[in-house]
């Protein structure tokens, strides 16, 4: 009797960076996606933070995994400026905005350029993070959309708070990666 040994399916792995203004919520998403936890305090990223997860997908009715190499970028700022080396290897980005922070939006159109001149076919993910907040304060909501819309970008509004389309955001962009 012939038996037959399984072999494992092998999951793609991808690496994704993670890029916005300091103190958007980039490290807190990510937290949030692999640890499924949310921390208050606030801490600034320096050089990168690697972390990694399996995300599911659905592509043409079939349920896809993707196993996501995340780096947690350094946050751009008026005195910093990541390097663009980071971006080598890249299938894709997420980059998030803080909602209550109009420079951080309209930084993007600038974070997608710099992104896709180093990753020119790479995917692209539009978060405007902490929507958990614009409940009843002044916030850039509208001018997010508007900008995701004119650049013809996929966005979602987050919360690494409520947990509110944190993993939907990160399957987005591994479906787009798997599409491409």
């Amino acid at each position: 009797m012939e038996t037959s040994i399984l072999k494992p399916v092998e999951i793609p792995k991808r690496k994704i960076c993670i890029i916005g203004y300091f103190g958007s919520g980039k490290s807190s998403l990510i937290n949030r996606l692999v640890n499924d936890r949310f921390d208050e305090s606030y801490k600034t990223s320096i050089g990168v933070t690697l972390s990694h997860k399996t995300v599911f997908c659905d592509i043409d009715k079939e349920s896809r995994k993707l196993n996501l190499l995340i780096w947690d970028l350094e946050g751009e700022g008026q005195s910093t400026e990541t390097s663009s080396d980071y971006y080598l290897g890249s299938s894709g980005a997420i980059i998030v905005s803080d909602l209550m922070r109009k420079e951080t939006i309209e930084t993007i159109p600038l974070l997608i350029e710099k992104f896709l001149n180093v990753v020119p076919k790479g995917n692209i993910i539009l978060a405007g993070n902490k929507i958990d907040l614009c409940k009843e304060e002044q916030n850039y909501k509208a001018l997010f959309k508007e900008i995701a819309l004119s650049l013809n970008h996929t966005y979602f509004y987050t919360s690494a708070k409520t947990n509110e389309n944190v993993e939907e955001c990160f399957s987005a962009l591994a479906k787009s990666i798997l599409s491409s």
